[in-house]
Formats: C-alpha cells, structure tokens, sequence
C-alpha cells in the first residue's frame, strides 16, 4: 500500500470539504445577520469546520505565518494563504506517508535514512515541534491583565484546538528524538549483518 499517494489525496480532499462546509456556515450566518440587522462580529466557535481542518493538519496550520488566525477570510483554495496551507498540507502528509512505507516495507522504499542527512531531518522535526508548541505558549501562560485586574491566559484559540496543536508538536520532537536516539544503533547493526 503506497501511504504517501493515499494520505495526502485523502487529506487535500478532505480540507476542502471542510473548507466548503466552513464557507456555508459563514454565509449563512452572515445572511441571518443582514436580515436581522444584528452586526456583532462572527465569533470564531463558529468556523468550527476550519478549526478542525487546521487541527488535523496542526503542521501544515503552523506553517501560515501571520495568516495563521485567518479563519474568517472566504476560502481562496488554490490561491494565496489557502494555497500554501494545501501545499504544506500535502508535503506534509506525503512525507508521513513515505515514512511509514519505510516502516512497513523496507526492501521496496530503500530502507532508512542514513548519515548526516538522516539526522538533519530528525532535527529539522525537533526543532518544527518545538516551534509548534511555542505558539500555543501564549494560550496556555498566564498573564497579568491590567484592564480587569487579574492574570489571565491569552485565549486566542478553542481549548480543544490548544490541546490537538500542542499534541502535534509533542508528537513531532518525540519522533525526530526517538529518530536522533535510534540511528547510530541501527546503523551499527547494518554494518555488523553484513560483515557476518
């Protein structure tokens, strides 16, 4: 089974029905609100279908920069913000994909990655779940609020979403850590099978 074709294929598919289904809601809502003549703005529990899509692929989310809390901007899909967000969606699920036909099926893939290259990539991992965890820093910190006299975190996101970021990112160091740990053993065991 070729994981690295079906995960992403499945996965770009998927966002964009929840890209869809998040663009209905806001129309709707919208169009309530123009009726009714209530304009409040649209509180972000209601792009539910886009926080989902952006929990699922924590990764690919993180990669947004500062459009990473654009949730209520219509979908662009393979344009601009939303482009980049399916490109590393797919990257993303591509290369976890491979990574588990290599596990499966080592003699088809070639094996592990060996050397200096296999371990930059377990650091590169490291380092982006570490980088995913920081962002959520500031949801789970408290800070002293002067306005309303005590500390408070920053809630700038669902608690749920906080929790599948931060799980990601957890996920993520302790992958490339076990990926750093494991290969100068792995490696010594090659050169001794094929020495034997």
């Amino acid at each position: 089974m070729r994981l690295r074709i079906f995960l992403p294929l499945i996965s770009a598919i998927f966002a964009m029905m929840l890209f869809h289904v998040r663009d209905k809601q806001v129309c709707r809502i919208r169009e309530n609100r123009r009726v009714s003549g209530f304009m409040e703005p649209i509180p972000d529990t209601y792009s539910r279908a886009r926080y989902l899509d952006y929990a699922i692929n924590a990764p690919a989310w993180a990669s947004l920069g500062e459009n990473r809390g654009l949730l209520w901007h219509r979908s662009t899909y393979w344009t601009g913000r939303d482009l980049r967000f399916f490109l590393a969606l797919i990257v993303m699920w591509y290369w976890l994909g491979s990574q588990v036909d290599k596990k499966v099926r080592p003699d088809e893939t070639g094996g592990s990655q060996r050397g200096w290259w296999g371990r930059a990539l377990a650091l590169a991992c490291v380092l982006y779940g570490v980088f995913m965890c920081s962002l959520m820093v500031p949801e789970v910190l408290f800070v002293y609020d002067k306005t309303i006299g005590y500390w408070s975190p920053l809630r700038e996101y669902e608690p749920w979403f906080v929790v599948a970021v931060i799980s990601w990112g957890v996920g993520i160091i302790l992958a490339g850590c076990y990926s750093l740990m494991s290969r100068p053993a792995r490696n010594a065991y090659r050169k001794g099978s094929q020495s034997g």
